[in-house]
């Protein structure tokens, strides 16, 4: 068979970690290898501590560092490889039920194949939505049994062509081995009992010992295998406090001489040697809901008569006469193993009949089957990893960042990473925006526990603040309540005026407060002046909140003649002679004038420069705003980076306007695309936004994601979802 030549990164544990992931994904590469693959596979090994990994591994991932997950996605993207496999097991990801995860899938371009090994009908609340998350972020997910299948379908939302079943790799031996592989480990002339992997409490091994005190009693010969090491996660939590007590009840029966344990994680040869010369295997496990099992699987492979507690898997997997399903008290399994060793026809026949159906789970099947799967998705090339980025903006946007960027005083301007830095204090700009997010989530979703009034009241607060005793408002505070500046400019007054205006028109806030907005809102309003596009365009707005016609036309009318003056040349439509920050807040504001005044001038002028924006602000259709490193001056070339996230926002913003004002699906459309600006569509196919904490990175520069995360990306993100539930 000639091999392919697909580039696969496996994501999982791998071994020199003990864990039965890693074991799984060393066989398939195994196989792939030998058989299939002409390229090296390569691995994104999840490690727990410092391990020393073969050459394959290309990168290795702290489970506990979400920023490892980020990264481990960046050089994925900057990589040659085609298609990621993820091993999926809740327990070997970081974060509350695996969540770290998410970093990776959420930063990742290629195409993403997610192997649950584990398939739960239960869940709380915080793992159903995460596991939801990862199916929705995946291109296909890989079930082991129809069983899983069932169970995944009635618990999460899976579109059935995304679900593929393959089965469990296992051993690819003969079945009439049993006696060699015995002499050869020393067993000869015993009939073996085996138990194996990560030792654990659940796994209920202290039933099947008080059953070996029974079946001694008739069959002497009988030996029973304790195989593996201690679980990790048990070891580190109270040590081998469990193996002890096992050991003591071995001590009890006086079983010494029929009970071994093999304290020690074994390789796969060596396990598969174990298995070969086991009669019987034992899975008298407590929790019956696992849907597949790697243990039990292997056992039947290598020709293991199965006594097994009925678990989901064990009850499909062992019927018609496969196995044998019992409750796991040591009175079931002592009976049903006597039976066996009593009858060793009715044994072997039963082994030979699970052997049999495992024929088609053998490593190269399973191998081969899994290859098809992922050839099947690594030439998706139309494939937009953010589509299913973009959030459900039915849901209530994250704010818990925003929380933590905020202290009694307000919202700290600027972060370290995620870490807010107070040297830079705080800014007019930030607390008003901030504001106006509350203003609109109050009338939008509830506030329950008054964390968004409280918040409110903080930043209505900051605005109080920023006023001097001589009526001078200011911009930059410090975290002394110190005004740094001699005066706020124009475009920080006016966004003041915009937002105290917006506030109040809100049918949510107390008397209390509308007072107050409306008492700063006049200090604010005798401040503003018409001096410039962007600032008039907050005025505009602010008039607008106030159904002021005729000082909303005269600003309008202002903004109108700048255009007029600057945009005449056939491929310059704009009112300056520059694009640079929040440019799309003027053509917004003439939208929301025109709804206001119905002036057929200001919606000429807004539906031009929207045009213009379309064609400066797109590189290959892809959302592309123009960068801060040099803007874009008429005449010259456009900077394309760094790119802020207030470009995405404040476009995002405009093509909702139009989408209430006209209807029309396009705009929606349009403003869904600018929103997964911050999910990969952009042309780093960088993700802006951090879905596990809900911030938004400051922007996108040559080299990649700026780190810092301060507080105008995550209030213009805010601002921006919440425009596709109401108007801003």
């Amino acid at each position: 068979m000639e091999k392919t030549k697909v580039k696969i990164a496996f994501l999982s544990t791998y071994p020199p970690r003990e864990c039965g992931i890693a074991t799984f994904t060393k066989s398939l590469v195994k196989i792939f290898e030998g058989l299939y693959v002409k390229n090296q596979v390569k691995i994104l090994a999840i490690s727990d501590s410092k391990k020393q990994y073969s050459p394959r591994v290309i990168f290795d991932i702290d489970q506990f560092d979400p920023k490892s997950y980020v990264e481990a996605a960046r050089a994925i993207n900057k990589s040659s490889i085609e298609v990621v496999v993820i091993q999926h097991e809740y327990g070997i990801f970081g974060g509350e039920d695996g969540k770290y995860i998410l970093k990776f899938m959420e930063n990742v371009n290629k195409p993403v194949i997610v192997n649950f090994h584990t398939a739960l009908r239960d869940h709380s609340e915080h793992r159903k939505k995460l596991t939801q998350r990862i199916i929705d972020l995946s291109s296909a997910i890989v079930l082991m049994t129809n069983n899983s299948k069932k169970i995944m379908q009635e618990t999460f939302h899976i579109e059935p062509s995304k679900i593929k079943i393959v089965p469990h790799g296992v051993p690819n031996v003969r079945f009439d081995e049993k006696k060699s592989s015995k002499e050869m480990l020393g067993f000869k002339d015993r009939k073996v009992l085996m138990t194996f992997g990560l030792i654990n409490r659940g796994k209920g091994i202290e039933n099947a010992i008080e059953a070996m005190a029974e079946i001694v009693k008739k069959h002497p010969e009988a030996l029973y295998l304790i195989v593996g090491a201690t679980h990790p996660t048990i070891l580190k939590r109270e040590g081998e406090s469990y193996r002890r007590e096992l050991e003591k009840l071995v001590e009890k029966y006086d079983l010494k001489s029929n009970i071994q344990f093999v304290n020690r994680y074994l390789d796969y040869d060596e396990l598969v040697e174990y298995l070969k010369a086991a009669d019987i295997y034992l899975a008298p496990q407590l929790n019956f809901k696992q849907a597949v099992s790697g243990t039990l699987s292997y056992a039947i492979g290598c020709g293991c008569a199965v006594v097994s507690s009925p678990t989901s898997h064990a009850t499909g997997v062992l019927a018609q006469g496969r196995g044998v399903v019992v409750m796991p008290e040591s009175e079931n399994i002592s009976r049903e193993v006597i039976k066996l060793l009593d009858s060793p026809k009715v044994m072997e026949v039963m082994a030979f009949k699970a052997y049999k159906y495992a024929r088609d789970m053998v490593w190269p099947s399973a191998g081969l089957a899994h290859l098809k799967v992922i050839e099947s998705y690594m030439f998706d090339r139309g494939r937009k990893p953010w589509v299913n980025r973009v959030p459900n903006f039915d849901e209530k946007p994250k704010i818990k960042y925003l929380q933590s960027l905020t202290d009694e005083f307000g919202i700290v301007q600027h972060a370290k990473y995620d870490v807010p830095d107070i040297r830079f204090g705080y800014s007019l700009d930030d607390e008003a925006r901030a504001l106006l997010v509350c203003r609109h989530y109050l009338d939008i979703y509830d506030d329950e526990d008054g964390e968004i009034k409280k918040l409110l009241n903080t930043y209505l607060n900051f605005l109080e603040s920023a006023i001097d005793k001589n009526g001078i408002i200011h911009n930059f505070l410090d975290k002394n309540k110190k005004h740094l500046d001699e005066i706020a400019s124009p475009h920080s007054r006016a966004r003041g005026f915009w937002v105290l205006a917006s506030l109040t028109n809100s049918k949510k806030i107390d008397a209390k407060t509308f007072s107050k907005a409306k008492k700063l809102l006049d200090a604010y309003e005798k401040s503003i002046e018409n001096s410039g596009v962007k600032q008039a365009a907050f005025n505009l707005m602010g008039y607008c909140e106030l159904k002021n016609k005729k000082k909303a036309q005269k600003v309008a009318d202002y903004i109108v003649e700048e255009f007029e003056k600057n945009g005449k040349d056939a491929d310059w439509h704009w009112f300056e002679d520059k694009l640079t920050w929040g440019n799309a807040i003027v053509p917004y504001a003439l939208i929301k004038a025109y709804r206001l005044t119905g002036d057929d001038k200001t919606l000429k002028v807004a539906q031009k420069s929207i045009s213009f924006l379309e064609k400066k602000y797109h590189e290959d259709s892809v959302p592309s705003p123009v960068g801060q490193d040099g803007w874009y001056f008429k005449g010259k070339k456009r900077a394309r980076f760094d790119q802020q996230p207030i470009e995405a926002a404040d476009m995002v913003l405009m093509y909702n306007e139009l989408f209430s004002f006209r209807g029309e699906k396009k705009y929606r459309d349009k403003a869904i695309a600018w929103m997964s600006w911050y999910f990969g569509n952009n042309i780093k196919q960088a993700v802006v936004y951090e879905n596990v904490s809900g911030a938004v990175y400051d922007g996108i520069t040559k080299n990649g994601i700026n780190e810092n995360r301060g507080a105008e990306s995550i209030v213009t993100y805010l601002l921006a979802y919440i425009s596709f539930k109401t108007r801003v």
